[in-house]
């Protein structure tokens, strides 16, 4: 790995951790500066301590772990270099820690009450990475009849509160779209510039990662980008400025659907995501009636949950032209039978995810025929990267994509060290 690189992994550590020049600092790296190897290729992580203060003593903790299981661990006093030699003999991913401990053993914390860790990944023969288990046979026919039963609700709008008009001309609006039946509506932040002309303007629906309370109940924040018609879309359906949180949280906690604690249902009827994945399509379905369109771009962008829902999402509305899906959650629910980690929430971790293989953004992809931008972090043990990757290789030959890779990112977006493995977007403008 390059020398710009390992001092940006080091960095990033001590970043989080707030604490430079109280603890020992590492540089770490696999040899190269590619994070990705080949079946049976040799791995040889490598940590060195850069500074370290004259009264530290505490110890270091190693690990490593083959896709997601520990597979080595060792403690020892602090020393100049660290190293370990691994390797895979199938499609995988690796990932070494280096965790500071106390005199006593006990983790050292950083100012956020977090044990600071140095971590780094690579992954092996990514493209030959497929998802554990088998793309349902009747997918595309059962969502077409969830979709079919969707649109033949009407699609009524109401827009919530007064509009806030920010500083640089973006009108942000609260809206509320009904979903029909027992079902909650789709809400969200609705952000046009107040000066848009009919037929002028992309659309962009923008999907947050996991949480109860994904967006701020003031509208500032959401008044941001020029140039597109955004909605910020509540995966959740209950009200954003007006909501009552103590009353949802008790209520949402009674739920054997529950998004907190009970996301998955062993029937996709019952499962929370289902109404979740619904909302997004009549989300798109909204957007498409604003005069201020330009009738061509509908473009569909998320973060972890957000990612994997926007796979979802063009894969399941064919007028979307565009997605990007960084740390994609929702994918290779089956993954345990490949021996791989399942993305978050990791519903199946053991045997067949059976009907959650119905909201598996893994199988989703295979029916993506825009462009698409992916990224995974190979320190990310949130969303695994060979969860990411069995979306990836699962897209249809033709479909333009983009996949990028930090081998010191964790569960966020690009970094510094980012290395794009494949990129065909280029070639298919």
């Amino acid at each position: 790995m390059g020398k710009e690189i390992v001092a940006a992994l080091c960095a990033a550590a001590l970043c989080q951790s707030g604490l430079s020049g109280q603890i020992p600092e590492f540089k770490m790296g696999c040899g190269r500066d590619t994070p990705v190897f080949q079946l049976n290729e040799k791995v040889v992580f490598t940590a060195e301590c850069g500074t370290a203060p004259a009264d530290w003593e505490g110890s270091v903790r190693a690990r490593l772990y083959h896709d997601g299981k520990l597979v080595r661990q060792e403690s020892s006093s602090l020393r100049k270099i660290f190293t370990v030699e691994t390797a895979l003999d199938r499609p995988g991913w690796i990932l070494w820690k280096l965790e500071l401990l106390r005199k006593d053993g006990s983790p050292f914390l950083s100012e956020r009450k977090r044990p600071v860790q140095y971590a780094t990944g690579v992954i092996v023969a990514p493209f030959s990475i497929r998802p554990g288990s088998p793309k349902p046979p009747d997918l595309e026919k059962r969502w077409e009849r969830e979709i079919r039963k969707l649109r033949a609700v009407p699609l009524e709008v109401k827009y919530v509160g007064r509009p806030f008009v920010s500083g640089n001309g973006i009108r942000v609006t609260e809206v509320s779209i009904g979903m029909g039946g027992h079902c909650l509506p789709v809400t969200g932040y609705l952000s046009i510039p107040a000066d848009a002309k009919e037929k002028s303007l992309p659309l962009q629906l923008s999907v947050p990662g996991a949480n109860l309370f994904p967006f701020s109940p003031v509208p500032q924040p959401y008044a941001r980008a020029s140039g597109v018609i955004q909605l910020h879309i509540n995966p959740h359906g209950f009200p954003i400025r007006n909501c009552d949180r103590t009353f949802y949280l008790e209520n949402h906690a009674k739920k054997k659907g529950g998004y907190l604690n009970h996301p998955w249902d062993e029937k996709l009827d019952r499962c929370y995501y289902r109404n979740v994945v619904l909302r997004m399509i009549r989300g798109i379905d909204f957007l498409k009636t604003l005069p201020q369109w330009d009738g061509k771009t509908i473009k569909v962008i998320g973060s972890s949950q957000g990612g994997g829902l926007a796979i979802i999402s063009a894969a399941l509305h064919s007028d979307v032209t565009e997605v990007t899906a960084y740390v994609p959650a929702l994918c290779d629910f089956g993954a345990a039978s490949a021996g791989h980690q399942p993305g978050w929430p990791q519903p199946a971790r053991q045997g067949d995810p059976g009907e959650m293989s119905y909201l598996d953004a893994a199988h989703f992809a295979s029916m993506i025929r825009c462009p698409i931008t992916l990224y995974t972090g190979l320190t990310d043990t949130v969303c695994s990267p060979t969860s990411v990757f069995a979306a990836c290789n699962s897209l249809p030959a033709d479909t333009p994509r983009k996949i990028s890779v930090s081998p010191s990112g964790g569960h966020s977006g690009p970094d510094r060290n980012t290395r794009v493995l494949q990129d065909t977007l280029r070639r298919n403008p």
